[in-house]
């Protein structure tokens, strides 16, 4: 049976939350043995990952800059030498509706996979930039209404897509990673880390703002770990690392020596405007790292699972990981129920739950796993 994925990169030209969940998902549909299974997207420095062919969508026009709906033709052909039996996508990009025509056109099932609250959120047109892509917006969305198949991440996403787009999930199933091995960490310093690429919504301004509040703590250190998106930051950042003495930054790291690190630290603070599920959460918990968070707490995991909560403005943020600095054993506390809540949610196991959507069956009725 042959797979094709579908998205704007694979893993090895943006290490992402989708590309890392992805990565498992074809690791699992490897080790079924049933499954050819094919790639699209536009950034990878691969064109075979482990028997995978990867097919590069060409970005030679002008408007690939801005657009994604221009790929339309490449994405076609690529399927027509394919010809897939389950085309899976994920992300708010027009790959889900151009799927969708395909498997309209064919005998061929869409699964799309919910990565972030904007791929469930109404868009809005703010400036020319954004008209542009208003048009890749509504050739996704036609996508979303076709899919067979919706795998949602949270609860809350589900509840979105229906008030939205008048359609449900088709299950709820979250994130999943492999257990981590646990290492023995060090008193002091006190290791704080941020993970996430460095742009607007990601808020790394509030990371170094926090950072700086720290700096005359002689046993706290942060580290930023994260690739530069954003042409703001090119140059700025480490301009504005240096003038924090307890503050390093380490640039785009490898999936496996960011989790080295995470292994290591003991807070992990986020400070995103919107997520979807953010799977720094879980590679974090499954390493006994306490969470804090500005403003992202989905179906508030944190909150009412007494493993913190948002912040909600810097100032709190700040006190909330004075508290934790402060208070080493119930920092230990957070960070051991943390473990144990992503042990028993968060594991590989849960793709056990997604293969079962790898079939050419029709579609399923929603479940809330």
């Amino acid at each position: 049976m042959k797979v094709c994925f579908i998205l704007p990169a694979h893993w090895s030209g943006i290490l992402g939350g989708a590309e890392i969940q992805v990565r498992y998902i074809m690791d699992a549909l490897r080790k079924e043995g049933i499954y050819d299974i094919y790639y699209i997207c536009r950034s990878t420095s691969l064109t075979d990952d482990d028997g995978i062919k990867i097919y590069q969508i060409n970005q030679d026009q002008f408007l690939t800059k801005f657009m994604r709906c221009v790929d339309y033709a490449q994405v076609m052909k690529f399927l027509e030498v394919i010809q897939p039996d389950i085309i899976y996508t994920r992300v708010d990009v027009p790959y889900v509706g151009m799927a969708a025509r395909y498997c309209q056109k064919h005998d061929c099932k869409l699964i799309w996979h919910i990565a972030h609250v904007q791929d469930v959120s109404q868009y809005r047109v703010k400036n020319k930039r954004s008209f542009l892509r208003y048009i890749d917006r509504k050739i996704f969305e036609y996508g979303v209404k076709r899919a067979d198949v919706i795998i949602g991440q949270a609860a809350y996403q589900n509840q979105l897509l229906q008030k939205n787009y008048g359609v449900p999930c088709t299950a709820i199933i979250p994130n999943f990673h492999p257990e981590a091995k646990l290492i023995k960490k060090e008193n002091k310093p006190i290791k704080i880390v941020w993970v996430a690429s460095i742009k607007a919504s990601k808020q790394p301004h509030i990371f170094l703002q926090l950072a700086k509040a720290f700096q005359e703590h002689a046993n706290v250190e942060f580290t930023m770990i994260g690739a530069i998106q954003n042409s703001e930051w090119e140059g700025k950042l480490q301009q504005e690392v240096n003038q924090i003495k307890n503050l390093s930054y380490l640039g785009e790291l490898p999936l496996e020596k960011v989790n080295e690190i995470l292994a290591a630290s003991h807070i992990f603070v986020n400070t995103s405007k919107a997520e979807g599920f953010p799977n720094t959460f879980i590679q974090a918990w499954l390493r006994k790292v306490a969470v804090v968070s500005l403003l992202i707490d989905p179906d508030f995991v944190l909150k009412n699972n007494n493993l913190g909560g948002a912040s909600g403005n810097l100032e709190q943020l700040i006190q909330d990981v004075s508290f934790l600095i402060n208070q080493p054993e119930e920092r230990q506390q957070i960070a051991e129920r943390s473990y144990q809540f992503a042990i028993k949610n968060y594991s590989l196991s849960n793709i056990k739950l997604l293969l079962p959507y790898f079939s050419p069956l029709p579609s399923y009725q929603y479940s809330e796993q």
